[in-house]
């Protein structure tokens, strides 16, 4: 089963791919419809949350998370919980440009959240260090939006900490 991130997605990429998230949705809307509500927000339902619910239910169709995930049912507890692995996790986005979702309506300025490879230590001690070390938690790694640097930066680092199996790479 590969678990390695993938090349840069181009634009088109991209497009193509947030239609098989809502085709994956249509395959299983009472799962999404449970998935959705997330217990970091009050169950409150948003496009962040739909988003990671259907990144979840894609995860376990491709058999890289287990057909038993959940929400957690407390807050802080990551996005998914499995009860046959005991497992949390909890899903990072990697962005080098403005996220989906995001409400900035000035996006010609660069995007100030952006991940920089020369500069990742503090994204790497809160992002994936505090999850996987502090937390014991998997950590989805999403690199949607990351170009090419970013996704080569943040392999090195899984890889040179010893936590590849405490990563799963998205998609």
């Amino acid at each position: 089963m590969r678990n390695e991130p993938i090349p840069a997605l181009t634009a088109e990429e991209r497009a193509a791919h947030w239609g098989h998230l809502d085709e994956v949705e249509n395959r299983a809307p009472e799962e999404f419809d449970h998935l959705k509500q997330d217990p970091d927000h009050k169950n409150q339902i948003d496009d962040k949350s739909m988003d990671e619910a259907r990144v979840g239910l894609d995860l376990r169709e491709s058999g890289r998370l287990p057909a038993d995930i959940r929400r957690p049912e407390l807050a802080d507890k990551g996005e998914f919980y499995s009860e046959s692995t005991g497992e949390y996790y909890d899903i990072k986005g990697v962005h080098s440009d403005y996220p989906p979702f995001n409400n900035v309506r000035d996006k010609s300025q660069p995007f100030k959240g952006a991940y920089d490879p020369a500069n990742n230590e503090a994204w790497v001690n809160k992002q994936l260090a505090k999850q996987i070390e502090k937390r014991g938690r998997i950590v989805i790694i999403d690199v949607r939006n990351a170009n090419q640097a970013a996704i080569d930066s943040i392999k090195d680092v899984v890889e040179s900490r010893g936590w590849g199996d405490r990563v799963i790479w998205y998609p």
